[in-house]
């Protein structure tokens, strides 16, 4: 997490469908000291054109852009204005759980080789912004952001969010079921007002580790490694070891 003097007034959250990237932007917003103008996944159904948006730029303004890497978001968005990029990261076993679970209603497939390739850039960005934290953009590893205040505050505190350096920070927003990403993959809207009390981090049980050892390689597993803490490790070591095995019998 880098600091910085002046706070941005253009954010565009980048995530992937069911990372959690719905949720942060709602807390962001709810926080946030100014009205703040928010467009919902930006590009959406846009093909390739470059994005064209109807805002006020003398005003903030919060985006977010879905299943697109982040290469790709800047290539399209990056002439508009100075955006402050924000990257929300979930681990991959809970992530594409919860894709898979979205069923029918997810647009880009669910997984497979290019949502799984999107990640992989995105947890590579990770990385590279966790050793040398960029001027234009704040990780957000959203496994941290759900469980623990002191992650949100140091995030409110960067953000310089309303009541951030006080001890009166509300994290407004923390128990919303955001409807701008159509609820939980698992529960819709049925813990909005609640959302802490959702077992977010362990969608991973409702798949065996043979089905994660199908979708992934040991890259994925690797940066998981890195960059998600023992929150994981029940279900990243016996995927490991399958997809070790699978790698040595190909």
């Amino acid at each position: 997490m880098n600091r910085r003097d002046a706070m941005p007034q253009h954010l565009c959250v980048i995530h992937m469908m069911r990372a959690g990237g719905h949720a942060v932007a709602n807390w962001l917003e709810k926080n946030w000291p100014r009205p703040v103008q928010v467009v919902n996944d930006a590009l959406h159904s846009m093909m390739d054109r470059v994005w064209q948006p109807q805002l006020d730029l003398a005003g903030d303004v919060l985006i977010n852009v879905e299943d697109r890497t982040i290469a790709e978001t800047q290539r399209r968005i990056g002439d508009v204005t100075n955006w402050h990029y924000i990257l929300v990261l979930r681990d991959p076993f809970n992530l594409f759980a919860s894709r898979d679970a979205y069923g029918a209603a997810c647009q880009l497939p669910r997984i497979g080789p290019e949502p799984v390739d999107c990640w992989r850039e995105h947890a590579r960005n990770a990385m590279a912004w966790n050793a040398s934290p960029p001027k234009d953009g704040t990780l957000i590893l959203f496994n941290q952001w759900f469980r623990s205040p002191v992650y949100r505050l140091h995030l409110a505190q960067h953000f310089k969010l309303k009541d951030a350096r006080s001890s009166r920070f509300p994290d407004a927003g923390l128990n919303d079921v955001p409807r701008r990403g159509l609820g939980s993959s698992f529960d819709q809207l049925g813990y909005d007002g609640k959302a802490q009390q959702m077992p977010v981090l362990d969608r991973w049980k409702t798949q065996k580790p043979e089905w994660y050892a199908e979708q992934f390689d040991e890259d994925v597993c690797l940066l998981a490694r890195f960059l998600f803490d023992s929150g994981i490790d029940k279900i990243l070591g016996p995927v490991d070891d399958l997809v070790r095995a699978k790698t040595c019998h190909g």
